[in-house]
């Protein structure tokens, strides 16, 4: 569901979760650095060329913001881990 949701609206192009990190990896090096491979990507190259946030491209700045929600999204989850699994406590 998450990467489904729509991240960023630039002119025609929606620009989904998914299609940030792909973008993310396989274009802005995340993985490998390599060229837009179709025009939707080449869309989401040119809106991180155009627009910035805090001197980052959106769309690195944006997937920032996913993360901070999916880690307190987590967060329970990381309770429970910490409050039954024996051993350490301070995984980090």
């Amino acid at each position: 569901m998450l990467l489904r949701q729509t991240l960023v609206r630039y002119e025609t192009v929606v620009v989904t979760v998914k299609d940030a990190v792909r973008f993310l990896c396989h274009v802005a090096g995340g993985v490998h650095h390599g060229m837009p491979k179709n025009a939707h990507e080449e869309k989401i190259d040119e809106f991180c060329r155009t627009y910035q946030i805090q001197e980052l491209p959106s769309v690195h700045a944006s997937i920032f913001a996913v993360a901070r929600i999916v880690v307190r999204g987590l967060e329970p989850l990381e309770a429970q881990i910490r409050q039954e699994a024996p051993g350490p406590r301070d995984l980090r």
